[in-house]
C-alpha cells in the first residue's frame, strides 16, 4: 500500500519543525533581537573622575612640594539599589590613583629619589547616567590586586544589573558596552562582542584576570562584560598592551567578592553616606 502524501502536508510539518529551531534558538540565546543589551546599555554610566596630587620630598638640604590636577573618563555599571543609593562597579585606577601610579607621576617632576616623601591623592568622582543626568559620587571600596571597586550616588532611576554566579565556559561569546577613549553622550554608548579565553596573569602584583577577545582602549576601564542573558560576568581594567583587541577583566568571582564587601559598608554606614551625598 502507497502512503500519499500531500504537497500542503509536507509545507505544514517543515513550517513546523522551523518554528521549532527557531523557537529553541531563541531560548538559548536571550539576545536575540538584542532586547536584553538594549536594556543593560541603560545601566552603564560614565565616570568623570578628577585627581589632585600633593606631594613633599624632604631631604637635609632641601624640600620639594608640587602640585597637580588631572581629568579622566571611565565607564562603569549599575549593580545594587540600595534605599536611597545607587551602587556602582568599576575599575580602582578610576576610584583614584594606584600608589604606584603616584610615585611614577612624582619621579616624572624631581627624578627618581629615596627622600622622605609625604603624598596626598584625593579624587572627586561624577556620574553621569545613560540620560545624561549628573550625580556626585563617593568610593565605598576598592581593592588594588583585583582592580576593583565600589562607588555610591544618590539613587539613579535606571534597573540594577545581575552578576552572574559563575563565568561562561572558555571561547563563549560575550558582550561588553563601555565608552572607549570617552566616546559618549546621552543614550548613547559603544556596545562590542568578543569571546572568553580563560585566566591570564599579567603582573606580579597583582591577581588574576580574565581575558577576553574584546577591543580596549582608554576610557573603556569599569565596562561590564555580558554573558548571554544579559548577568555581568567581568568587568576591564585595562587592555594587553602588545595587542588592544585583548582585555583583561576582573573575574566574576573576584566582583561578587569585592561587591559583598562593599555591600557590608553600605549596610553599616548607610546614614553616613546618604548625609555625604546630600551636600
Amino acid at each position: 500500500m502507497r502512503l500519499q502524501v500531500s504537497k500542503k502536508s509536507v509545507f505544514l510539518s517543515l513550517l513546523f519543525s522551523l518554528a521549532l529551531v527557531t523557537a529553541c534558538c531563541v531560548h538559548q540565546n536571550p539576545f536575540f533581537g538584542s532586547h536584553t543589551l538594549r536594556k543593560a546599555k541603560k545601566s552603564v554610566v560614565k565616570i568623570d573622575g578628577l585627581t589632585s596630587v600633593n606631594f613633599t620630598v624632604t631631604s637635609t638640604s632641601v624640600k620639594h612640594q608640587a602640585s597637580l590636577e588631572m581629568r579622566s573618563t571611565a565607564s562603569g555599571s549599575i549593580v545594587k539599589h540600595y534605599g536611597d543609593l545607587s551602587i556602582i562597579l568599576t575599575a580602582a585606577h578610576v576610584c583614584g590613583l594606584m600608589d604606584d601610579q603616584a610615585q611614577a607621576i612624582m619621579e616624572s617632576f624631581i627624578g627618581p629619589t629615596k627622600d622622605f616623601i609625604e603624598m596626598k591623592v584625593k579624587t572627586k568622582l561624577r556620574i553621569h547616567d545613560i540620560e545624561g543626568r549628573i550625580y556626585d559620587a563617593i568610593q565605598i571600596y576598592a581593592q588594588k590586586r583585583t582592580d576593583t571597586c565600589v562607588i555610591a550616588t544618590k539613587k539613579i532611576p535606571q534597573t540594577a544589573l545581575d552578576v552572574a554566579d559563575k563565568e561562561v565556559d572558555i571561547g563563549e561569546e560575550v558582550f561588553n558596552i563601555g565608552l572607549p577613549n570617552g566616546i559618549w553622550s546621552p543614550n548613547f554608548i559603544p556596545m562590542f562582542d568578543g569571546r572568553y579565553l580563560g585566566h591570564f596573569y599579567s603582573k606580579y602584583d597583582r591577581a588574576e584576570s580574565s581575558c577576553y577577545s574584546i577591543p580596549g582602549a582608554r576610557g573603556q576601564s569599569g565596562s561590564p562584560i555580558f554573558n548571554s542573558y544579559g548577568q555581568v560576568v567581568g568587568m576591564i581594567h585595562s587592555v594587553y598592551n602588545r595587542y588592544n583587541h585583548l582585555s583583561l577583566s576582573s573575574t566574576t568571582q573576584q566582583i561578587r567578592s569585592v561587591l559583598n564587601y562593599g555591600m557590608k559598608k553600605v549596610e553599616s554606614q548607610y546614614e553616613r553616606y546618604v548625609k555625604i551625598l546630600r551636600y
